[in-house]
């Protein structure tokens, strides 16, 4: 569950979506805004089937979800990831963090675990959103509790606004990417 939870959170920080004009009028971080446009679409909740999913058990969420809001500040954004169940309980697995850097100019996404587990990445900042076709990857690193560490890369391909596909992969000790998950994340109606 643990590694399932990571791949998880580090595919959650790299996209968001709410239109350039409409975040400049509320006063948000426009560079941020349009550099996260594509998860901030809509209801900016995305869900996602479980891929290890046992129907019938009441410890196996069906699907999970992210979701995004932009902070109090308007200058980050902040997001969670959760587990859907069956019977419509929702499990609350990780705390997503992402702003921009003005220094370098590079987006940071940060998430934090149920179990403590901190993954941390940037990467260069976009100027114009994503776009169906596009691929983007994030690399990212993770400190378990117990002091070990992981690199992760989460390469996202829009398919269209509505969807995207996220491929979650580790880095092993020769530098070689292995592929841990697939995931489709289609946005949520919005209620």
């Amino acid at each position: 569950m643990t590694r399932l939870l990571a791949t998880l959170a580090g595919l959650c920080l790299f996209l968001t979506t709410q239109a350039p004009a409409a975040t400049a009028q509320q006063g948000q971080n426009n560079a941020l805004a349009v550099h996260m446009s594509h998860l901030l679409e809509g209801s900016a909740e995305w869900r996602s089937p479980n891929p290890d999913h046992q129907a019938g058990s009441a410890n196996s969420p069906a699907q999970f979800g992210v979701n995004w809001r932009w902070g109090s500040n308007g200058q980050h954004l902040v997001g969670e990831v959760t587990g859907i169940y069956e019977d419509g309980r929702v499990a609350r697995y990780q705390s997503l963090y992402a702003f921009l850097n003005p220094v370098t100019d590079r987006v940071v996404t940060q998430q934090v675990g149920w179990d403590g587990t901190f993954h941390a990445g940037d990467h260069v900042l976009r100027t114009e959103p994503l776009a169906a076709g596009d691929t983007e990857n994030v690399d990212m690193i993770a400190f378990a509790p117990d002091g070990t560490a992981k690199i992760t890369r989460h390469r996202a391909e829009i398919i269209d606004a509505e969807t995207h596909r996220m491929d979650v992969y580790e880095r092993n000790e020769t530098g070689e990417w292995t592929l841990l998950r697939e995931w489709v994340w289609r946005l949520a109606e919005a209620d």
